[in-house]
């Protein structure tokens, strides 16, 4: 036992630990050490920023979801033409109704071509105040004695409307008119969804 410790008491007193070479080494350590800890820590955020993002991405897809669930699809059908009270001209029009949720306070606007580029407005009905899945609707466009001219011009007719969560809805869709037949569409409806306006995650 003594001499374990006698042994243990001349490695201690070694001048091996008075190198001044131990220094730079316990710098080089401690800076690997430093390293190691800045790259878990960078490593660490990364992760916690993606489950950020994944978890935002998650809400928005269920936003949309509902969103979707609660928006139905509008469409405007051209049916007939006629005169009117005081000599003003009845375009008469039918609104489908397809998908899902229901449709509040639609408000429909017929415009027409004045120049190129240059649209006049000319007719918005009475709003219809609920439209759900499965409906035909239809609405009439009143329009003045001169409406018609001498060979069919552009038209569009564009729609607001709520769904059941408040969001607004909106589509145009162009056509052109020739009498008697009124109004033909002769495009889809060109719509711009409240899902569109949802921000995506950064």
């Amino acid at each position: 036992m003594v001499v374990a410790d006698g042994w243990w008491q001349t490695f201690l007193d070694s001048s091996r630990w008075d190198w001044h070479g131990w220094v730079p080494i316990g710098s080089i350590a401690t800076a690997l050490a430093l390293g190691a800890l800045f790259v878990q820590t960078a490593i660490a955020r990364g992760e916690a920023r993606r489950e950020i993002a994944d978890r935002r991405d998650d809400d928005r897809r269920r936003e949309v979801a509902l969103e979707r669930a609660s928006t139905p699809y509008l469409s405007i059908e051209g049916r007939s033409s006629s005169g009117g009270q005081y000599g003003n001209v009845n375009i008469r029009c039918d609104v489908h109704v397809d998908g899902t949720g229901v449709a509040l306070g639609a408000v429909f606007n017929l415009h027409r071509q004045l120049e190129p580029g240059v649209f006049d407005h000319v007719n918005t009905p009475e709003p219809i105040r609920f439209l759900r899945p499965g409906m035909s609707v239809p609405i009439t466009f009143e329009c003045p004695p001169d409406f018609y001219e001498d060979k069919p011009f552009l038209i569009y007719v564009d729609c607001t409307f709520s769904n059941s969560l408040g969001r607004q809805v909106a589509f145009r869709v162009d056509g052109h008119a020739k009498p008697p037949v009124g109004l033909i569409f002769t495009a889809p409806p060109l719509y711009r969804w409240p899902w569109d306006e949802v921000v995506k995650p950064e």
